[in-house]
Formats: structure tokens, sequence, C-alpha cells
């Protein structure tokens, strides 16, 4: 119930331009714009206002709007195509820079983006690391050469062609952290790939590799994805 800005602002705490700040990060800011009634769309019928992966989205902006020291997100852009979902991610990564944010997820691209990886099995931390480092033998290398660690063996497990573009942006992330320059011709493949995103044949058959299938215009988990094929279950964390 209620309308959009009552949504996300039910006790009028921020301006129109902080909402609309937070809907621009999660991409909703001109889906919301072109709307008649834009902030003041009531949202009785909800499910006719936003799709699945919008209604996520929206539940982010709400969050993102409180700025809080700490943000989890448990599966928080599952409905969301992969190519936004990263968007969204690096936005929240640079709005948050100074926060610690916990990520559950499964799609490992998500996971490349982040500080550190944790992957438990049955209750118990099994792997701990930084992705790229969990991935690679030595600083440089820009496919998995670690076959040996949890994380390496899923990225593996994703196909050769993602397994690389995955490798790719963990390194990506990894330099610039820890300030190192980062040769050119790697930025321009996933400078690429984000402005491509899945949206081909191949680019599904990718996916699906990845442990998604394609389902109504959304990525969604396949009962055969990435975790039941390793019986673990990915947690990262950005500190």
């Amino acid at each position: 119930t209620g309308t959009i800005r009552s949504n996300l602002d039910p006790w009028e705490d921020y301006t129109d331009e902080e909402i609309w700040e937070a809907l621009q990060i999660t991409s909703l800011r001109d889906y919301i714009k072109d709307l008649k009634y834009q902030l003041n769309t009531p949202l009785s019928k909800g499910s006719s206002v936003f799709s699945m992966g919008q209604r996520q989205l929206f539940c982010m902006s709400r969050a993102l709007l409180k700025k809080g020291v700490i943000m989890i997100q448990d599966d928080a852009t599952s409905h969301v195509d992969l190519s936004a979902s990263q968007a969204v991610q690096m936005k929240i990564l640079e709005k948050y820079k100074d926060s610690t944010v916990i990520v559950m997820t499964h799609r490992m691209l998500t996971i490349a983006l982040y500080d550190k990886v944790m992957i438990t099995h049955k209750g118990s931390i099994i792997e701990y690391g930084e992705p790229y480092l969990l991935l690679v033998k030595k600083i440089g290398d820009a496919k998995v050469t670690n076959k040996e660690t949890e994380f390496g063996k899923m990225v593996r497990n994703a196909g050769k062609s993602v397994s690389k573009i995955i490798v790719k942006v963990a390194m990506q992330s990894y330099y610039k952290r820890h300030n190192i320059a980062l040769p050119s011709i790697y930025s321009v493949v996933i400078e690429e790939f984000y402005e491509k995103g899945f949206s081909g044949r191949q680019e599904e058959d990718d996916a699906i590799e990845i442990g998604f299938d394609f389902e109504e215009g959304d990525l969604k988990e396949k009962g055969g994805g990435v975790e039941n094929r390793t019986s673990v279950r990915p947690f990262n964390k950005f500190c």
C-alpha cells in the first residue's frame, strides 16, 4: 500500500533529490520518471507497477537511502538480469566504499567484484581469501591457474569463455584495490563484456553454464546450477 515515495521514505527523512539518487543507483530512476505519477504512483497493486526483478531493486533503493555502515544482501538481485545486476553491484561498491558490504550470492561474476570470498560447506568455512588470488597461482595470470581451490573449481565449471571473464573481473578488482596498473587489453575485454551483456545465443549458453537459466527475460538459478555441482555456497565479503 501507499506510494513509491512513502514506501521508500515512510518517515519523510529524505529529499526528492536523495530519493532519485538512490533510484539512479539501482537503475529504476528512468522507469519511475516515465510513470504518470512518478514518486506518487500508488503501490496498492504493486505487481502491475514493478516486475519481480524491479521489486528487488526497489528494496535495495530503500536500503541505499539509509546509508548504513553495514549492508547485507542475500541474493538481492537474483531476479535481475546478469548485466544489470553487475552494474548495480559496482555502483553500490562505489557508494559504500567506506562501509562493509556482505553479499550472499550464486553469481560468481558478482563475487569477483568483492574484496574477499568465503565459501562454506555444511556450516563450516572451507575457504576464504581474495577472489583473484584463489583463482591464480601468480599475479598476472588471466585464466584459472589454481585448480586446487574450491572457488577455482567452481569458476572452471562455468565453462571456458565465462571463466575467463570471471578471472578478468576478479583481476581488475584486485589490481584496483592494490593500486596496480591493469593491462589495457583486459580493461577493454571487460568493458566490451559489460556493454554486450548476455544478449546473444552464445552468451545465453555461457550464462546457463554458469548456473542460471533464461526465463521471462530474467536470469534464474537452475536446479543443476553451481551450488548443486560443487556442494558449496559462495559467501563474499567486502570491507
